[in-house]
């Protein structure tokens, strides 16, 4: 993205009435930001539902020192702009209702990143629910799975710190900017999720968090996801919310039971009773998510790789699931090796050896490692 290209998204995105759905309509309907930039007041008025305070305030361009500073901040603490047309903008967001225009993102985004679940609760967290959560989402990440979770107290601080223990990867969705950390106490996870995953908000820059911006970031932690677990939840908490989106978004929802008599079981209980998958172990996790990480590995392929006289063994596996079998041995591999050897993206290959996991003819080892069972 060129600095004219980033100043003129910024532009737009600082001007009051201009929220995602209405910058991509400007966007869409003049061809780039700049373009919306140069338009008269009569060619924006003319566009559907438009008011003419907010079409003023465009042709206006206020806040160009504010739009300099910002750009000036992202230079220094390495904040990226991904927008709705970036080749990098995560494929599943484009999916869902209303998906955010702009993001802001402080780390890296990955490939393996589309391989995902969200992990959300109170913030008020019992020491089952956290226990819970550090082990259901330490097993998750060693299958591969990268954790999304709102950076919040309880257990979404649970859920990222226990994935950054088990060296796998992590992003945190703000309801504020990228460069405010909220809430204070977490400060101490803010360097190490940049450096396994990532910061991701669609707030501007210097944003304070209020009330208004969590249910907004929760479409996108559901949407991010292959599916959402909820460990535990009050009768109004706001991982309800969240579960709600991704049912909207056709994302599996999973909740853990807890005490009928605990206050912080009562939502995922009824989340349950609702429909939810429930989850006893990781296994319950990964069999609910297996249909979606794998369209390509349950299909056969027109010339699997033929098996060994070692191999006769086996139960039916894919063209796909034997050519990933055989590239393992009794030696761990590393997922990133696995996937050059092969000649395939890490996210498909992830969702292989998932399937065969569930075969069980591969084990998944710490560090993102894999051999043969």
């Amino acid at each position: 993205m060129t600095s004219t290209e980033l100043q003129a998204w910024l532009m737009l995105r600082s001007i009051n009435g201009v929220g995602s759905v209405r910058l991509r309509q400007l966007v869409e309907a003049f061809g780039s930001p700049q373009a919306v930039l140069e338009a008269s007041l009569e060619q924006i008025s003319r566009l559907p539902r438009m008011d003419r305070k907010t079409a003023q305030a465009i042709i206006a361009k206020h806040n160009p020192d504010s739009v300099k500073r910002q750009i000036e901040q992202m230079a220094a603490q390495d904040i990226q702009l991904i927008t709705y047309r970036c080749d990098t903008y995560p494929k599943p967001l484009h999916k869902i209702y209303d998906p955010p225009a702009l993001l802001f993102v402080r780390g890296t985004l990955t490939a393996e990143d589309e391989v995902a679940i969200g992990v959300v609760g109170p913030r008020a967290a019992s020491v089952y629910g956290k226990t819970v959560t550090q082990h259901l989402t330490t097993e998750l990440v060693q299958h591969g799975l990268t954790i999304i979770s709102g950076m919040a107290r309880g257990i979404d601080r649970v859920a990222h710190e226990s994935a950054l223990n088990a060296g796998g990867r992590t992003l945190a969705i703000l309801g504020c900017g990228v460069d405010v950390v909220y809430p204070p106490d977490n400060a101490d996870l803010v360097p190490r999720i940049i450096e396994n995953g990532a910061l991701i908000s669609e707030l501007p820059l210097g944003t304070q968090p209020t009330a208004m911006n969590f249910p907004m970031r929760n479409r996108i932690i559901s949407g991010m996801s292959l599916g959402v677990l909820v460990p535990e939840a009050r009768i109004k908490s706001g991982a309800l919310i969240t579960a709600d989106y991704a049912i909207e978004q056709g994302k599996d929802v999973f909740a853990v039971p807890g005490p009928i008599h605990s206050a912080t079981s009562q939502g995922s209980n009824r989340l349950i009773k609702n429909g939810a998958k429930l989850v006893e172990t990781v296994q319950d996790i990964l069999e609910g998510l297996n249909p979606y990480l794998l369209p390509s590995a349950n299909a056969a392929t027109t010339s699997p790789p033929s098996a060994t006289a070692s191999e006769k063994h086996l139960p039916p596996l894919t063209g796909s699931e034997l050519e990933v079998y055989q590239a393992l041995s009794e030696t761990p591999l590393h997922i990133d090796r696995l996937a050059k050897t092969v000649a395939k993206p890490t996210h498909h290959v992830l969702g292989t050896l998932l399937a065969l996991e569930l075969k069980g003819v591969v084990k998944a080892l710490p560090g993102k490692q894999f051999v043969r069972a």
